[in-house]
């Protein structure tokens, strides 16, 4: 209902009056189709291509890794949350977080466990469970094995993309 509010000296001013209401704010801020969920959901369809392409800027050879960035959208007490999340044991792509944070230590050289063992991995398909799958995948070409390997400095991909894409800086 409309006020009429003493605006001194003898004038009457119309006034209306806003209630807010906290349900709908809250639907607003925390709401699975509110702006803030849709805002969250256009900032991450730019960062993922940016991620993407900063995979490349050390090989071309990490398509694997990047056909599994994506969303994942969760609920907390503070509102909805959007997380960026790359590669993963479920998708065949364990190797993300050293891939995007590295291993270097001032130039070292990573070596097996064992004193005397090897490294070994397999360029594509699945890992070899027993000594016969090895030996095919050796002779095949599919397995690398080595006695050491150098350390990675790390290709920050997804930390990049959002700096870049959010103009914010990251600490």
């Amino acid at each position: 209902m409309p006020d009429q509010l003493d605006g001194g000296q003898g004038t009457a001013l119309m006034a209306i009056s806003l209630i807010l209401d906290g349900a709908e704010i809250d639907q607003v801020l925390h709401g699975q189709d509110g702006p803030v969920l849709r805002h969250l959901i256009r900032q991450g369809d730019m960062i993922i291509p940016e991620a993407r392409r900063n995979i490349h800027r050390v090989t071309d050879r990490e398509t694997r890794l990047e056909d599994t960035i994506v969303k994942r959208f969760s609920q907390t007490p503070q509102g909805p949350v959007m997380t960026i999340v790359a590669g993963g044991r479920s998708v065949g792509v364990d190797y993300a977080f050293w891939y995007h944070e590295g291993n270097d230590q001032d130039g070292d050289r990573i070596y097996p466990k064992k004193p005397g063992g090897v490294l070994a991995w397999v360029t594509s398909g699945d890992r070899p469970t027993d000594a016969e799958g090895w030996k095919e995948a050796r002779a095949s070409g599919r397995a690398v094995i080595v006695k050491s390997v150098a350390a990675f400095k790390g290709n920050p991909f997804l930390r990049d993309a959002m700096v870049t894409v959010l103009a914010i800086d990251v600490v």
